[in-house]
């Protein structure tokens, strides 16, 4: 009879330890399924991120090359029809037949943008013949604006005939300075006779 009670009582004591163990383990590890759910989330997260930044660079890679057409184009039926390759109603062209195709409509559109930078710059030109010290050379054409006088040598077709550089761009009917010689004071050197003629004409008689 002891022997059995004995038994019993081990018995209880062995469950209620592994009881308790297991209750105490199960507080210091956290469930595997939990750290799982958290690593997929987080790379779920990346992922989302990751196509967030590759798509508003394919939009802005996109745009880039769309807007060398404009206004030659419908945006709206470039979404469609991209809808459409999309889901393979229409069988998407290669490079080379895209380049084909737009190559019969390249001639129209470089005319139109020239003529957009004809008239961008005719109103320059119109804009600046006013301007104090400039010299009209060949009429809108060609000026030169007195920056500076000297009282050396007299300029001749022959003679050497240093002048600073001053690049500047149209850029949406404002000129914006490229390059500017005198920034450090490094003016360049010509011979009149090789440039051209209109040039040659305005800087001839001049004083370095």
């Amino acid at each position: 009879m002891k022997k059995w009670i004995y038994l019993v009582t081990t018995f209880l004591f062995l469950s209620i330890y592994l009881l308790f163990r297991k209750d105490f383990y199960q507080t210091q590890q956290p469930p595997l399924h939990s750290n799982v759910e958290d690593q997929l989330s987080s790379i779920l997260i990346e992922e989302s991120e990751e196509k967030r930044q590759i798509s508003l660079t394919l939009a802005h890679l996109f745009w880039n090359q769309l807007s060398q057409y404009s206004p030659f184009y419908d945006f709206d039926s470039v979404m469609e029809n991209l809808s459409l390759i999309e889901k393979g109603e229409i069988k998407p062209l290669d490079k080379k037949e895209c380049q084909q195709q737009l190559f019969l409509f390249l001639h129209k559109i470089a005319d139109f943008h020239n003529s957009l930078k004809i008239k961008a710059n005719e109103t320059f030109m119109s804009k600046i013949a006013g301007r104090e010290n400039l010299v009209e050379v060949v009429p809108q054409k060609v000026y030169f604006e007195l920056l500076q006088s000297g009282d050396g040598i007299i300029a001749t077709s022959d003679s050497p005939f240093k002048m600073h550089l001053i690049e500047s761009q149209l850029i949406e009917g404002e000129e914006v300075t490229i390059k500017d010689t005198r920034v450090l004071d490094k003016p360049i050197t010509l011979i009149l006779s090789e440039t051209i003629l209109g040039f040659a004409k305005g800087a001839s008689g001049m004083t370095c």
